[in-house]
């Protein structure tokens, strides 16, 4: 997982693709993306949009407590006008209807933790079962994990995990039943993963068995503590790639795996036994992309065509859909605006539905990237995204949107 997808564009770039699609007229907008009211089936349960005067924020992270009904959510500050360079990660939280109630930043997390060092990375977050909000951090290097309860930010627990062998390039966090938690990553040129108990001691640490994959990159968890780790195959690139799959026990032995062409462009997902994946595979006409569904046992049980003739590789968001078995949302871009499409896998698998965001408002296209998507409590959806708004004289300017639905 990709906790973030990321899409980079230059100034220079920015103003030529507005230019060409765009006249110079409106004003300053708020934007739509994923908006309730234009996708079939969908109810607003609330939506907020963070902007700020003198500032550029980014989408990094988020993630929603079933529990207490919070959002917590990370996003990068810099200054004015400014694309690039470094950010100050700032930490906000929702309630379920909303409202913001928790406001820090990640230093200033970091050093209420009382860890030794400061925070020089913010790599990703995930909730835990009894409530809680776990922040995957590093200092000069070294892994850090801070837990905070989702209703008030109070720091629960803290630790830097003493690990073996080189640096960990840390990718993804799992929250795992008991409140245990398993971070994925690379080390030393192959896939690690690592399994920390509620404590955050560390209870094993396991490369990969083979060099099928050279690191993980995403993964999700099955009930029983067991979880899928997805990653890339050496050498893989947009070419020439392979995408390794493989379920891990609580022992940390794998089980199961399978190779399969395409490159990993999205989270995976668990839904009513099944978990699914959305590929990208080199075409003559460009990248095609799919979702595709396995039973526990890693038979494919759907493959399902989703775009097709793209230029490039992009980032998907998929989950499983609350209440309704073996249904997933696919959430990701087409020519860099927001896209979404409802799936059905196994034996009846069909798209459902697709449904891409008006291409104009005013004049004006959306431009989005940095988008996440996070089951929430009480059958909620969150859409957290990343969107450039401009004004007529093609200014940049950077606001962070969250839309909350229920499909």
């Amino acid at each position: 997982m990709l906790p973030v997808a990321r899409f980079s564009l230059t100034r220079k770039e920015i103003g030529a693709l507005l230019c060409s699609t765009v006249g110079l007229l409106g004003m300053l907008r708020s934007p739509q993306v994923f908006h309730a009211s234009e996708i079939p089936g969908a109810k607003s349960r609330w939506e907020v949009t963070l902007a700020e005067d003198d500032g550029e924020l980014e989408y990094k992270g988020a993630a929603a407590s079933k529990k207490s009904g919070a959002f917590w959510i990370v996003v990068g500050r810099r200054p004015k006008f400014q694309m690039s360079g470094q950010q100050l990660l700032e930490i906000r939280a929702f309630d379920r209807s909303g409202h913001a109630f928790y406001k820090s930043s990640i230093p200033d997390l970091f050093l209420a933790a009382r860890l030794p060092g400061e925070p020089d990375r913010f790599i990703d977050m995930a909730a835990t079962e009894d409530g809680e909000i776990a922040f995957l951090l590093t200092s000069k290097g070294k892994l850090a994990i801070v837990v905070v309860s989702s209703e008030n930010g109070h720091i629960t627990r803290a630790r830097v995990p003493e690990t073996a062998g080189p640096t960990t390039n840390a990718s993804k966090i799992l929250s795992l039943p008991r409140n245990g938690f398993a971070v994925l990553g690379q080390k030393g040129g192959r896939a690690v993963a690592i399994k920390l108990d509620a404590k955050l001691d560390v209870l094993w640490e396991r490369v990969a068995p083979n060099r099928a994959v050279a690191s993980y990159i995403d993964g999700t968890v099955f009930n029983d503590g067991s979880f899928i780790a997805a990653g890339l195959s050496p050498g893989s690139n947009n070419s020439r790639a392979s995408v390794w799959l493989g379920r891990i026990s609580g022992d940390g032995e794998t089980s199961k795996s399978i190779l399969e062409s395409g490159l990993l462009v999205s989270v995976v997902a668990v839904q009513d036994g099944t978990f699914a994946v959305v590929l990208g595979t080199p075409t003559p006409n460009g990248v095609g992309y799919s979702i595709r569904s396995y039973d526990q046992n890693f038979t494919l049980t759907s493959n399902l065509s989703l775009l097709s003739g793209e230029k490039d590789y992009l980032p998907f968001r998929v989950l499983g859909i609350p209440e309704q078995p073996s249904e997933f949302l696919v959430v990701g871009s087409q020519g860099r605006m927001p896209w979404l499409a409802r799936v059905r896998t196994g034996s009846r698998a069909l798209v459902l539905w697709t449904h891409k965001s008006d291409d104009a408002i005013h004049g004006f296209p959306e431009l989005l990237w940095n988008f996440g998507a996070v089951a929430g409590a009480d059958k909620q959806i969150l859409l957290p995204s990343t969107v450039m708004v401009v004004d007529s004289k093609i200014q940049q300017r950077q606001t962070v949107r969250i839309d909350a639905m229920e499909l």
